[in-house]
């Protein structure tokens, strides 16, 4: 009984949870095996049928189309290794898709095209067990194995074709090799180790936040070993010998990865310095400290939000006790790998936000956990009822029993996750494709934002071989307003354009909205729009990916010459919408574009209608919200506008910062800037990062004047991104208010020389220059303006006026005459003709211009007096 003692002693100063097994090759130790792994094919099978359900029906997403792309299997090997790895953005290692490219060889369909993953996805299962089994028992790594079979989150990633099951995986054995090498120092653990951890490193750059989890755990064991060594030395009256060391061996395989990865050091190092990468800063979209988000990872690592979340965090906290009670390495470890890595990618400021799929390689662990705290509880509940049931055979079944139960309950827990996840449509590209293969004619347009997205209608069949893009690739996440100077030379060419992009910012573009004013009379219709985003919490949407499930839009441009009347548009509008309802039945938002075509050239009291249908349809769906707000606030009712946004907050549909927004925006229209300000000011303070709030803060400290404030935020926001132009250019025109002419002049260069492809901002120089004397240095600005927004009256008008500034007559007539021809309803342009006319002698000619300026303009008393004066 002694001896007996002592090694359960040893065992639980090992941090073995459960009892060890029995010897090996006993016949208690085969009993004891055969249900375990007699369940570990159930569970594999239980994987299998729930990675293999339904795993063509949803369409692929813009990354897995990428994934398409570089694995076609017409493409050689070479090609496949080399494609990914130029990837501009952020460089992609070849493992993954070299894997894929070997199973695509055997057929060419989307289901084949995700078999690599769900393969990759069962062997975790097992890996997960056997993981499991080494760092804390058979019992918590079969329990281990049976959450992660079941886990939503893993069974998404297991039918995705991307990478990230694959990572996962090469984790798992990475951290099994890695313990196991620490442990026994045997030459067969540091060889696994290497192979797995230089897989990783070949299959993701983020194999590295891992790897460094792993080496911080090596110095925690390396000294608390020499200190347990020192002390038994010392009792000894012996040194213990530091070759024996298992932290060397380490640091030999470590060396010998890293002479192996060598190849991808520099795609590794031009990706983390890359603007998505280390070398850029984006503004975060929700606060990473706040208990919301903390609490949507344990949503999406467990079984969602409500009763799953609370009996997954109970799990979580109970595996957490009873490691420190009996298993305190394992803790440590565990503690290292599930809080570094978002520590890192939390603190770094990056150029690309933070999706939990980067660390899924925590999700094993802390399953495992999970499993911890479920055999913990079953262990200490177990003896209570062993006293209240009398029946002998009862006894042997109560610890079993008591974890089958745990598991069923998450089990049940569980589904609600899965139904979610079954129930979202990615990203509809063949449901885009296939409505502009029917509609878009000969001498017509497709104007897209990236070359990404004519590639992945090229995939579906659509020729988009001839499809334009808007900004150069890589493009930026969201277009801006000086992205879209190209857009009229580019639609120019053409009858008409069809706009392509997914998660579409129609705000912007509608008929009032600022980009569609900058567009030059274009008419922008409603976008026709095919179903993808998820219904489900807005955090979770963000955790996962922006456009993982987001709708795909394709909104009709009309050029300005089309004369059509309100009801012509709304014919048209309406067929377009229609046909593609009726090739899509139900998939499309058909409502909220009737919406959009009543509000804008129909009837108010039909748009309200058709909002209300399109919420019917989805009550999730923020844009048919929008524009019901909007005519409710533009009518002044906006108690009801106030209404709207409470109901989507109270969704969690929009973000609390959001909320603020649009609540300052609503006491803007009414003219409380003082609400409007504090109401900006508190979107400012939960969302410190984004600087779009901080715009609008600035934004309204200037309109009340309060330049000072106001400058505070334009700094604040340059400080968080140095490529923000917008933020530079309102600097500039608070200093030029207040006749700082040289740092107003400094603020326009910056923001030229980071869109240099802007008019606006080279008009704005020019501008400045102007108002300084520096004549030359504006008319170098002014040109560049109109010939980058050559199809703009108003940088004409510009160079214009500079021209003749100069004593340029002729030049400037030119520049006049080309202004009116744009815009040949604006008598301001024509009033700047005929003075230029008349400084050149040319009285006729002036004469005419002065009498459509009347025409246009009748009380213009400018215009009469120079009539009067030649005449």
């Amino acid at each position: 009984m002694k001896r007996s003692s002592t090694s359960q002693s040893r065992s639980r100063r090992r941090g073995r949870v459960s009892r060890p097994l029995a010897e090996k090759g006993t016949p208690s130790a085969l009993d004891q095996r055969w249900p375990i792994w007699v369940l570990l094919v159930l569970l594999l099978l239980l994987g299998a049928a729930l990675r293999f359900y339904h795993l063509d029906d949803k369409s692929l997403w813009y990354d897995e189309l990428g994934t398409a792309m570089y694995t076609a299997p017409d493409k050689s090997p070479l090609e496949v290794v080399r494609s990914p790895l130029e990837v501009p953005v952020i460089p992609a290692p070849p493992l993954y898709f070299l894997s894929t490219y070997l199973f695509r060889q055997i057929s060419d369909s989307e289901s084949l095209l995700r078999l690599p993953s769900v393969f990759y996805g069962l062997l975790a299962i097992a890996a997960t067990y056997v993981l499991g089994k080494a760092l804390l028992g058979p019992r918590e790594g079969l329990i281990g194995a049976f959450l992660l079979t079941i886990s939503s989150f893993h069974i998404r990633y297991s039918q995705e074709a991307r990478y990230y099951a694959l990572l996962l995986l090469l984790a798992i054995l990475s951290l099994y090799f890695f313990y196991r090498g620490l442990h026994r120092n045997d030459r067969l653990s540091w060889v696994g180790y290497i192979i797995s951890s230089t897989l990783a490193v070949y299959t993701h750059l983020f194999a590295f936040l891992f790897l460094g989890v792993e080496a911080v755990y090596a110095v925690v064991h390396f000294a608390a070993r020499r200190l347990r060594s020192h002390d038994a030395a010392a009792r000894r009256g012996r040194r213990s010998r530091w070759r024996d060391e298992p932290f060397f061996s380490f640091l030999l395989s470590a060396l010998v990865m890293a002479l192996v990865s060598l190849p991808m050091l520099p795609f590794t190092v031009s990706g983390l310095l890359s603007r998505k990468g280390l070398g850029g800063h984006i503004p975060t979209t929700v606060n990473r400290a706040s208990l919301s988000y903390l609490a949507a990872i344990v949503d999406l690592f467990g079984a969602g939000p409500g009763l799953a979340f609370l009996c997954y965090l109970a799990a979580l906290g109970l595996g957490l006790y009873f490691l420190a009670r009996r298993a305190r390495q394992q803790l440590v470890l565990a503690a290292l790998w599930i809080t570094l890595p978002f520590l890192v990618v939390f603190l770094v400021p990056t150029g690309h936000n933070f999706r939990l799929r980067y660390v899924i390689f925590i999700l094993p662990l802390s399953l495992l956990v999970v499993s911890a705290g479920l055999i913990g509880l079953s262990d200490f509940i177990s003896p209570w009822l062993v006293k209240r049931i009398r029946r002998e055979k009862m006894v042997t079944l109560i610890r079993p029993a008591t974890v089958a139960i745990a598991c069923v309950v998450f089990s049940a827990l569980s589904l609600v996750a899965l139904q979610r996840y079954r129930d979202e449509e990615k990203q509809p590209w063949g449901k885009a494709a296939a409505f502009l293969q029917s509609v878009v004619g000969h001498n017509e347009a497709v104007i897209a934002t990236a070359e990404g997205h004519a590639q992945r209608l090229l995939y579906y069949g659509y020729d988009a071989s001839e499809v334009e893009y808007l900004v150069p690739c890589p493009c930026p996440a969201l277009v801006t307003l000086e992205d879209w100077y190209g857009f009229p030379e580019l639609a120019s060419a053409h009858y008409q354009a069809w706009f392509l992009a997914p998660n579409p910012n129609y705000r912007d573009l509608r008929p009032d909205g600022q980009l569609a004013n900058e567009l030059e009379g274009y008419i922008i219709l409603p976008p026709i729009v095919f179903k993808g985003h998820a219904n489900s919490n807005v955090v979770e949407t963000d955790l996962l990916a922006p456009f993982m499930t987001s709708d795909v839009g394709v909104v009709p441009v009309l050029p300005p010459d089309s004369r059509l009347t309100s009801e012509q548009i709304i014919e048209l509008g309406s067929m377009l919408a229609r046909q593609a309802e009726e090739l899509y039945p139900g998939d499309t938002r058909f409502g909220f574009t009737l919406g959009e075509l009543s509000r804008y050239y129909g009837s108010e009291d039909e748009a309200i209608a058709r909002y209300q249908t399109s919420i019917a349809d989805d009550p999730r769906f923020y844009s048919a919200y929008e524009g019901l707000a909007l005519i409710y606030v533009m009518r002044g009712e906006m108690g009801k506008a106030v209404d709207l946004y409470d109901e989507l907050f109270e969704m969690s549909v929009i973000y609390e910062s959001y909320y603020h927004v649009l609540l300052g925006s609503v006491h803007m229209i009414e003219g409380d800037m003082g609400a409007a300000i504090a109401e900006f000011t508190e979107a400012v303070a939960m969302d410190g990062d984004n600087v779009e709030h901080r715009l609008l803060l600035g934004d309204a400290y200037r309109a009340v004047g309060q330049l000072d404030e106001a400058l505070a935020q334009y700094d604040e926001i340059t400080r968080l991104d140095r490529s923000y132009a917008a933020a530079y250019s309102r600097r500039a025109r608070i200093y030029q208010t207040q006749g700082r002419l040289t740092e107003a002049v400094g603020e326009y260069q910056r923001a030229v020389q980071l869109r240099p492809d802007s008019p606006f901002y080279h008009a704005r120089l020019a501008d400045i220059y102007w108002q300084g004397g520096l004549l030359d240095e504006a008319l170098a600005e002014a040109e560049e303006a109109a010939r980058l927004g050559e199809q703009e009256a108003t940088y004409h008008v510009l160079l214009g006026k500079t021209y003749r500034a100069l004593g340029r007559l002729s030049e400037a007539i030119g520049e006049f005459e080309e202004a009116v021809r744009l815009e040949p309803t604006v008598a301001s342009y024509y009033l700047d003709l005929g003075d230029t006319y008349r400084l050149a002698g040319c009285d006729g000619e002036a004469i005419a211009a002065y009498e459509r300026v009347l025409e246009l303009d009748p009380g213009n008393q400018t215009a009469t007096q120079r009539l009067q004066e030649l005449r």
